[in-house]
C-alpha cells in the first residue's frame, strides 16, 4: 500500500519496486500518466486485499488497520477513520494502540477533539505499556 501513497516516487512494476530517480527514467516507463494508472491500480489492489482480509478474519485488529491504513494511502481520511471506529468497539480491539490510530486519523481529518482523547489516553494508560506501542 506504501507504493500507492502520492507522495512516493516509486511504482510496483510487476514483481519489481522502481524507484525514479529522472525524468527520463519515468517517461521510459510511459510517462506520468502511466505512472498515475500504475499507482492507482496499486491502491485499489491493496484495498481490495485488505478489505478480503477484514471479511476472512473480521477478529483480526491488523486486518483492520491493514484496510485503514489502506484509505490513509489513498487519501480516504474519512474510510481510514471509519474502519477504526468500527473495529475500535470490537471486543479486545480497544487497545492504546488501535486508540493512538484512531487519534491519529481523527487529527489528520482536523478533528481537533482528539488532543482530549490523547490526553485521557496518556493520563489512563501506564507508561510503560505505551512505550511498547510502535512507531507511527
Amino acid at each position: 500500500q506504501g507504493l500507492s501513497n502520492p507522495q512516493t516516487q516509486g511504482m510496483l512494476d510487476g514483481d519489481s519496486v522502481i524507484i525514479f530517480e529522472s525524468r527520463a527514467q519515468l517517461d521510459a516507463m510511459g510517462g506520468l500518466a502511466e505512472f498515475e494508472r500504475r499507482r492507482n491500480r496499486a491502491r485499489d489492489i491493496g484495498l481490495e486485499m485488505a478489505r478480503g482480509w477484514v471479511r476472512a478474519d473480521p477478529d483480526a485488529p491488523t486486518a483492520h488497520l491493514a484496510l485503514a491504513n489502506g484509505y490513509y494511502a489513498a487519501e480516504m481520511m474519512d474510510s481510514a477513520l471509519a474502519v477504526v471506529e468500527r473495529a475500535i468497539v470490537r471486543p479486545g480491539f480497544d487497545t492504546p494502540s488501535m486508540r493512538v490510530q484512531r487519534i491519529t486519523f481523527r487529527l489528520l481529518s482536523d478533528d481537533l477533539g482528539a488532543f482530549d482523547e490523547m490526553r485521557e489516553l496518556l493520563r489512563t494508560t501506564p507508561a510503560a505499556e505505551m512505550r511498547r506501542l510502535p512507531a507511527f
